[in-house]
């Protein structure tokens, strides 16, 4: 979309589908690479630690911005991450950055409805 190149992978996530879409995403060879990721739903008791370890491992990848969806992210919110309630907000501000050359990975579960970050 305009100079941009977007991944959109936000039919289901798992704390291991998670992962291996950021450790692929850093590996890839782009410039300015952003993730939006959403909530990964259904965990139940896991929830917490499953989403501690899935953003410590994306601050650990070659991602340059890292832009988090839904309350479970946003609960363990780090200075260096943006972090946002919904995919509207997460739109809003994606729109005000008017971002250019860009590669955009969205990867989340489908309750949080991440499409409508880039409509």
């Amino acid at each position: 979309i305009g100079n941009n190149r977007f991944i959109l992978d936000a039919y289901n996530a798992n704390p291991s589908s998670m992962r291996v879409a950021l450790d692929n995403f850093g590996k890839l060879e782009a410039s300015h690479k952003m993730v939006f990721m959403g909530d990964m739903l259904e965990l139940g008791a896991y929830s917490e630690q499953e989403h501690r370890d899935i953003l410590l491992l994306a601050l650990q990848c070659n991602i340059d911005q890292i832009i988090t969806i839904g309350p479970q992210f946003k609960a363990l919110a780090q200075p260096s991450v943006h972090a946002f309630d919904n995919s509207a907000d997460a739109h809003a501000w994606f729109i005000a950055q008017n971002v250019q050359g860009a590669t955009i990975l969205l990867k989340g579960s489908r309750g949080m409805q991440l499409e409508k970050i880039i409509q």
